[in-house]
């Protein structure tokens, strides 16, 4: 099955995600996560407990298991979770600042789209 063929999950940020992990797959509510940072073939998915999750997949797919309505991918690097937005600072090309602390690059040719999913005049 193609990436682009996996279905969408009805809205429900509470209803756990499987994302496969070395040795089985890890159960994980989109709620709970802050952000994603692609890394080759795998993903690093950063929770709001402050832990960390290595996952066996592209950004990419990781994006098709998750909601629309919550995430939005800012750079090509990063899938972030609108709720964990905390500021969009616009200096040194602009950023997101998450409620982990990560600073987010917004990518040039995506700053509008954000700014419409952000309600940002």
């Amino acid at each position: 099955m193609q990436t682009t063929d996996v279905p969408k999950q009805p809205f429900n940020d509470s209803v756990p995600v499987a994302m496969p992990i070395k040795g089985g797959h890890l159960m994980v509510p989109p709620k709970s996560i802050v952000h994603c940072r692609a890394a080759g073939n795998y993903t690093h998915i950063f929770l709001s407990t402050g832990k960390e999750a290595v996952i066996c997949k592209r950004l990419k797919e990781v994006e098709a298991l998750l909601p629309d309505m919550m995430f939005y991918r800012p750079h090509h690097s990063y899938l972030v979770n609108l709720s964990h937005v905390e500021m969009w600072v616009r200096e040194g090309g602009g950023y997101l600042r998450l409620t982990d602390g990560e600073k987010v690059p917004v990518a040039r040719l995506r700053k509008n789209n954000l700014k419409s999913r952000l309600k940002v005049g």
